[in-house]
């Protein structure tokens, strides 16, 4: 079973299939062009900030995950703006979220479906998306790789933790 030592190794030896991933998905579920403009990092805890952060955690009898999406208020019309259906602040959030929450969910399974990923991690099974407004969210200390998305000037952060389930 692999500790955070080899956790970290594997997402440096992986660290190409998470921004392919993200790039195909964004391109699939939004139907957007996204560059990742540098090459995306592995560290040891999620570390941005953004308006808009969304998290979706994932587990196995193994391992514990955790992804998390980040955006600026700015940027949500230039990815999801022609999918969202309303211009009232309040519900835009809301199906902002909903679109955002899908784009997790699709990243994860997208993930899965990758044979590196799964030869790796193995398939896990994801819970509920999170959303947090107007804050920085503390990300627990875990073995993550994260970069950005961009169109033109706009960029959406993505992030992927994963760690040895404790209990086991």
């Amino acid at each position: 079973m692999m500790g955070s030592k080899d956790i970290h190794a594997t997402l440096t030896r992986m660290s190409e299939v998470f921004p392919e991933v993200a790039i195909d998905c964004l391109a699939s579920l939004l139907e957007r062009d996204t560059t990742v403009n540098k090459p995306w990092t592995v560290s040891d805890h999620i570390d941005f900030s953004a308006d808009f952060i969304l998290t979706l955690g994932s587990a196995s009898k193994h391992f514990q995950a955790i992804v998390a999406i980040g955006i600026n208020f700015a940027a949500i019309d230039v990815f999801v703006g022609d999918h969202l259906r309303s211009r009232d602040i309040t519900q835009h959030l809301d199906e902002a979220g909903d679109i955002f929450g899908e784009l997790a969910n699709t990243y994860c399974a997208m993930l899965t479906d990758n044979d590196v990923y799964r030869k790796n991690f193995g398939v896990l099974t994801q819970s509920v998306p999170t959303l947090y407004i107007d804050g920085k969210s503390y990300f627990p200390p875990i073995p993550a790789i994260q970069g950005e998305c961009c169109i033109g000037d706009s960029w959406l952060s993505m992030a992927h933790g994963i760690r040895k389930n404790p209990g086991r």
